[in-house]
């Protein structure tokens, strides 16, 4: 009997500090719920980013509950442990600031790449030797999807130090065919087939100029490129347009006769 009313005194002596634990959670947790999806959405508002929506819900998530851990010292009279954390924690912050050195790049990077909208999920890049479509970029890494289809994770600190090729940053893209044709074909005859022929496509884009060049001079024939452009949003577009451009150009050379040469090996054999 002895032992509970003991207990009682004990909870009624520590009731304030209870109720107080209680509210702060409770405020903690409102807090959290009712001004995260706000900040979210004046992020996107001013930033159509995800990622960097995301980074200042969390930084506001982390404040709320540093806010609230020294609330609950302050509660229970842990003034004296308030002010000793404080001190572990910059020497901490210290040693933790070396071994996480990497880590902190990186989430510099993924800040300035979410801010600056260097690159945005759904873009077609090249980085180094990789070529593939950007899945997600989050704080510490970017997510690329190769064209063979694997995944690509990339640290931001190294993607921000590399050089990015953007195919999806214009919504076009210039595409290339080279062919060659016979000695003795007419050139200039050539050129107007082949522009002609690229300039009535669907898939060739009217605003942008179709090009013809003659390249080469080579051991059986005479190279040339022409170069038009394409709407591009998928690697398919692209290829699409190069297939048929390439398709275009052999009938219209066909119809008209024009010969497309192929290497010929003569051997000779010297009889005894």
């Amino acid at each position: 009997m002895l032992f509970v009313e003991m207990n009682l005194e004990e909870y009624v002596d520590h009731l304030p500090q209870i109720i107080g634990l209680v509210v702060v959670i409770l405020l903690t947790y409102l807090t959290i719920k009712l001004f995260a999806n706000k900040i979210r959405s004046v992020s996107l508002r001013r930033n159509p980013s995800k990622s960097t929506a995301d980074l200042f819900v969390t930084l506001f998530r982390f404040a709320i509950l540093l806010i609230a851990g020294f609330a609950v010292l302050k509660i229970f009279h842990l003034e004296r442990a308030t002010t000793s954390l404080l001190a572990g924690a910059g020497i901490a912050g210290i040693v933790i600031g070396f071994a996480l050195q990497d880590a902190a790049s990186n989430l510099t990077a993924g800040v300035t790449l979410s801010a600056q909208k260097q690159v945005e999920v759904g873009d077609l890049v090249k980085i180094e030797d990789h070529y593939g479509v950007i899945q997600k970029i989050d704080l510490r890494m970017t997510r690329i999807r190769t064209m063979s289809g694997q995944m690509i994770y990339y640290p931001n600190k190294r993607l921000i130090s590399n050089v990015i090729e953007d195919f999806s940053r214009f919504g076009k893209r210039r595409v290339e065919v080279e062919v060659g044709v016979g000695y003795s074909s007419d050139l200039d005859a050539v050129k107007a087939l082949v522009l002609k022929t690229i300039k009535e496509l669907k898939v060739v884009r009217k605003s942008d100029p179709v090009e013809f060049f003659y390249t080469e001079i080579s051991d059986f024939k005479i190279n040339f490129e022409v170069r038009y452009w394409v709407d591009f949003h998928r690697e398919v577009d692209w290829k699409n347009g190069k297939s048929q451009g390439i398709v275009a150009i052999k009938k219209a050379l066909d119809k008209e006769g024009i010969d497309i040469p192929f290497p010929i090996q003569t051997i000779h054999i010297k009889e005894k």
